[in-house]
């Protein structure tokens, strides 16, 4: 009996061409009074990247879309519905996903709309636009997602300056028929309250963002320390969680592709989820982008492709962590489109 899905049928990444190596990073740290070696080494940390003055999300994210569009082969025109999934909008009024539109010149999308869910933004739009496609059968739909981090980082914090970068990403997502599985298949999410003010961007909040008497930083992110040593056995519980109740065990996922922030909290859940620490198994590109938070589990998986990691018919786990805290994850299942087949 064939079914609707959705599946991802065209990629486009983009960063910015302000590289910065750990060397330059080191450097800068060590005139703030700080050692970040240790830091860096336990997230995985070698290169990143920073938007020059005049580049915005917008600007980042059309050129997303327009390589997305041309990897799936699609004519904007053809796109109904277009999300843009970003906690660094450029703008509150209009709605970016409008301006992105323009840009693109998806004229024909009169679904538009803004989306945040912190870094796991792209994750759980993924799973909420693929829900209203299938409901509304809507062919094409595309989802840009845009970090820009730099303007709101304190130069003396070594937590998003220096561990971060700026970039966007994209993806056209396709409704297709078929007797068999493909595309998103499930989905899983935990949330919990307890750390809500692990990191806040304002950390003023918006409504005081132009109060004078704050110094600048307060106006900036902001951030308390927390352990996430919890985290990688949280991630354990939702995919254990979600295979089991499509009938797989987390043994027969093909590939992972998790939040990119940390190495080290990759290793560990593979741990936790009696896994190898086999990169073949898993991919992780924060070494040479810095942390790029929604956009990440899309920078990874167009390596995860171009690495030869992901084949026709494989599973896929993905799975990201967002400020507060919440998880995101779903199921996918790969077919020829994306892998060029």
């Amino acid at each position: 009996m064939r079914q609707s899905y959705v599946r991802i049928s065209g990629l486009g990444n983009y960063h910015p061409k302000n590289k910065l190596n750990n060397d330059v990073i080191f450097e800068h740290f060590r005139k703030h009074g700080k050692d970040v070696e240790s830091l860096y080494a336990h997230l995985g940390r070698e290169e990143r990247y920073y938007a020059d003055p005049e580049e915005t999300g917008i600007t980042m994210g059309a050129i997303a879309a327009k390589r997305a569009l041309e990897h799936a082969n699609l004519d904007p025109l053809q796109v109904g519905m277009i999300v843009f999934a970003s906690d660094t909008p450029e703008y509150l009024i209009p709605t970016n996903a409008l301006l992105i539109s323009r840009e693109v010149g998806t004229n024909n999308a009169h679904i538009v709309y803004d989306f945040n869910a912190n870094c796991t933004g792209i994750i759980t739009a993924i799973d909420q636009i693929y829900r209203y496609m299938v409901h509304k059968k809507v062919r094409y739909a595309l989802l840009v997602s845009s970090i820009l981090i730099s303007p709101w980082s304190n130069k003396d914090d070594e937590l998003y300056y220096g561990a971060w970068g700026d970039s966007s990403a994209a993806v056209v997502l396709e409704l297709v028929e078929s007797e068999t599985p493909v595309g998103v298949l499930d989905s899983e999410y935990y949330s919990d309250t307890s750390f809500y003010r692990m990191t806040t961007m304002p950390d003023s909040g918006l409504s005081r963002i132009h109060d004078e008497s704050l110094p600048l930083p307060k106006r900036k992110g902001g951030w308390e320390p927390v352990d996430f040593g919890f985290l990688p056995e949280k991630w354990n519980i939702l995919i254990r969680e979600m295979t089991q109740r499509n009938g797989i065990t987390q043994h027969q996922v093909d590939h992972f592709i998790f939040s990119q922030f940390s190495i080290t909290a990759i290793r560990e859940v593979m741990a936790n989820l009696g896994l190898e620490d086999d990169p073949r198994l898993y991919t992780f590109v924060g070494n040479k982008y810095g942390y790029t938070g929604h956009t990440s589990p899309l920078f990874g998986l167009q390596h995860a492709i171009a690495d030869g990691k992901i084949k026709d018919g494989d599973t896929v786990v993905f799975c990201s962590a967002g400020a507060g805290y919440i998880i995101s994850t779903f199921l996918y299942k790969f077919d020829g489109k994306l892998l060029g087949k």
